[in-house]
């Protein structure tokens, strides 16, 4: 049939030996109607890998720049290297520049972007008329086979100029410097870095570390005989300016060194009962340094600069018993668990500063490991039993079913975990898990974690998907209570939702939503139009965001995307 868009010209000459197509008076109709037109176009022709020139024109919206239009150029200055300059002309600032640079070696990429603007303070709600500009340097190269390195370093005048004008989204910038090397069964990653806001006001550089360095390792042998030998390494030394931070239930140092060695060894048996039994032990050591801890018992509010050196050693058994029984329809397996795991007590807590094992999330994807906090600084401690039972469903259709509950018991020692966690007391909440999919266009999961006696639920996770080609449709529930000791001060409860309905001819509306049910409040919401097939992508949509602690914002976005001819992207917002 005929193609959704067509460009038709006056005249249209091309130039074979440069590769060149010279349009008169080109008209671009979509569906039969008219919707741009020039009085002369060239480009290159499909056959042109890279070459200078213009790119497609792009415009945007923003509260503090008004409506700007950006006319990128690409400059190929070899074949190795080039420069994409961006200037956009807006009604309410004046001109920003914007320029890239990149560079190809035989080692990877290296890349240079800066962009600056006067901006004027009767417009840009300043005292007095400021400089403001940005500037990001990244490489991403690779020594041999085994060794990797790179840097990524972001420089601003302030934290909101390049979200202010649109050119980079990110909240933070992590600037960094980096060596990794993979061989065998080794791998060391070394680095520098530091963290920079770049448009949170509750997050200012002073709360944010710097770590010089921050290294990590992983060393594997297997043998046949005696099962599999490791030994993983870590070392940091974080300083900050100021010991309060954001995670105001949470104590932060203003400067932390710490070192840790773990040598571990597991071996899996399976017997003649078909029980997989897999005993395993490790011995780990720590010494960290600290300075200035949060603490309320202290006459000044802070700990003075101590230093702890710990020995924790752990030993324990996994225990599965895998049992298959075939039916008409399809194959049930069910495995019972048991684990059983004795450590030494966490000691000194005080004195450690929590930077690595914040958060915490307990459900049956962590109950079987052997230390379920998210990082080093926290050690879980005691003798312990984790009990459970999967089963598993796979129909002839190609359908499954996944389900999986458990519970931990605390036996002895002391308990590394606090209230809320869930993992506090002799004996654990009750997770379970469910995850369903009957055939390929249908699919549900849900995660329970509750009182062991079922007073009380802390976790609802529900998530389903439909699939067809005329409609999809993705839907979520979650409530989780809140973890003060890990990170997370308030409940969390939430909707959303997101479909793709097929219209016509190509047509689909495009919506979704994210409601607070917590505080009430739509968080984010979505409505719009796209149009795809082989010859082109377009989309129009309107946006609603309202973070919390923010104002609400609005965008109306608009993008296209033709075959052989380029792409371009619109944004506005209100």
């Amino acid at each position: 049939g005929e193609p959704l868009w067509v460009i038709e010209t006056g005249e249209t000459l091309h130039d074979e030996k440069a590769h060149t197509l010279y349009h008169k008076n080109p008209r671009l109709k979509i569906g039969g109607v008219t919707v741009a037109g020039l009085p002369y176009l060239e480009h290159p022709d499909p056959t042109v890998r890279r070459r200078s020139g213009w790119l497609v024109p792009n415009a945007r919206f923003g509260k503090t720049y008004g409506v700007g239009v950006l006319t990128p150029y690409f400059w190929a200055l070899a074949e190795n290297w080039d420069v994409t300059l961006r200037p956009m002309v807006t009604t309410f600032q004046s001109p920003v520049a914007d320029a890239e640079w990149r560079y190809a070696t035989d080692h990877g990429i290296v890349s240079l972007r800066g962009a600056g603007v006067y901006q004027w303070s009767d417009r840009g709600g300043a005292e007095e008329d400021i400089w403001r500009g940005a500037l990001r340097a990244r490489a991403d190269l690779r020594a041999n086979e085994d060794w990797a390195y790179g840097f990524d370093g972001t420089l601003s005048s302030d934290r909101s100029f390049l979200g202010d004008y649109d050119i980079d989204s990110r909240d933070l910038a992590q600037n960094r410097i980096y060596a990794t090397g993979l061989w065998d069964q080794t791998y060391i990653n070394a680095q520098v870095m530091n963290f920079a806001s770049l448009s949170s006001p509750s997050i200012t550089d002073d709360y944010l570390p710097t770590a010089l360095p921050f290294l990590t390792g992983d060393h594997k042998i297997q043998t046949d005989d005696f099962g599999e030998f490791g030994f993983n390494w870590s070392s940091y030394s974080i300083t900050r300016d100021e010991a309060n931070t954001p995670f105001t239930t949470v104590n932060h140092a203003e400067r932390q060194f710490r070192a840790v060695g773990d040598f571990n060894w597991r071996k899996q048996v399976i017997n003649g009962l078909g029980q997989v039994v897999t005993p395993f032990a490790s011995l780990r050591t720590d010494f960290t340094e600290s300075k200035n801890i949060p603490d309320l018992l202290s006459p000044t509010g802070f700990r003075d600069a101590e230093s702890t050196n710990r020995i924790l050693p752990s030993v324990g058994v996994d225990m599965r018993w895998p049992m298959i029984a075939g039916t008409s329809s399809g194959q049930n397996i069910v495995s019972p668990v048991f684990q059983f795991i004795m450590a030494s007590d966490e000691t000194d807590t005080p004195k450690i500063s929590n930077e690595d094992a914040i958060s915490l999330n307990f459900d049956t994807s962590s109950l079987f490991l052997e230390d379920r906090f998210t990082g080093l600084d926290r050690f879980e401690g005691g003798t312990r039993a984790n009990l459970g039972l999967t089963w598993t469903y796979l129909a002839d259709n190609g359908g499954f079913l996944r389900a999986s509950a458990g519970e931990s018991f605390h036996i002895a020692g002391r308990n590394s975990f606090t209230s809320t966690s869930g993992l506090d007391g002799s004996k654990s909440d009750l997770v379970a898990a469910l995850t369903v999919q009957p055939w390929e266009e249908l699919g549900f999961s849900y995660q329970i974690r509750a009182e062991e006696d079922l007073s009380a639920i802390n976790r609802h996770e529900a998530r389903a998907s439909l699939t067809f080609d005329d409609f999809a449709l993705q839907a979520s529930y979650l409530k989780l209570a809140a973890e003060p000791a890990y990170g997370r001060v308030d409940d969390l409860h939430e909707i959303a939702a997101e479909s793709k309905i097929a219209l016509n001819n190509g047509w689909y509306l495009l919506n979704g939503v994210n409601y607070d049910v917590q505080s009430s409040t739509l968080r984010k919401a979505k409505l719009g139009f796209e149009m795809d097939c082989d010859c082109m992508n377009f989309q129009m949509a309107y946006t609603y965001s309202k973070p919390k602690d923010a104002n609400s914002d609005h965008k109306l976005l608009f993008s296209i995307d033709l075959a052989t001819i380029g792409a371009a992207k619109t944004s506005f917002g209100f």
